[in-house]
């Protein structure tokens, strides 16, 4: 599948989805990322929404955003004026963040977290697992279970090249 026409002079896709923003080339990750207007979605929806697109021949994924690096490249491109899907997921039973990579969170590994956060895993009593988005109208994170609803998903190209 491929976005609504990309335009690289955005910094958020247009309201009615026409447009996406993007996709911007990180060369510290070999990545494209692209903000991308959808229905609303569950972050697994997103997820799977995510895979869907391709770039340049490259599939898509949720964006992972392990390095301040990556941070400060989508805070320069992209607006997020909406709750945006990231691939970041808590497992509940382990106590183990993972990006949809496969990589584990380490302790001292970059976050970005709302300072509510912490008392977001609270929200396992009744999941299996928490999903992260990026706050609308500000650039961290928060938590919330499966049936969450987003309009805006951040895809990541990673193509090792560009």
């Amino acid at each position: 599948m491929v976005a609504s026409p990309a335009d690289t002079s955005r910094r958020s896709p247009s309201d009615d989805g026409a447009f996406t923003a993007g996709p911007y080339y990180n060369s510290a990750t070999q990545s494209y990322f692209e903000l991308v207007r959808v229905s609303p979605k569950t972050w697994p929806e997103a997820q799977y929404e995510a895979t869907l697109y391709s770039h340049n021949g490259t599939p898509g994924r949720l964006a992972v955003i392990s390095r301040p690096e990556t941070h400060m490249f989508i805070v320069r491109n992209f607006i997020f004026n909406e709750n945006t899907w990231i691939g970041l997921e808590y497992d509940c039973e382990t106590s183990t963040l993972i990006w949809n990579n496969g990589i584990a969170v380490a302790r001292n590994d970059f976050s970005n977290w709302d300072p509510e956060a912490r008392t977001q895993v609270t929200l396992c009593e009744n999941a299996e697992s928490l999903h992260t988005f990026i706050n609308g109208g500000a650039f961290d994170w928060s938590l919330s279970t499966s049936n969450t609803f987003a309009d805006l998903i951040l895809i990541e190209y990673p193509t090792g090249r560009r």
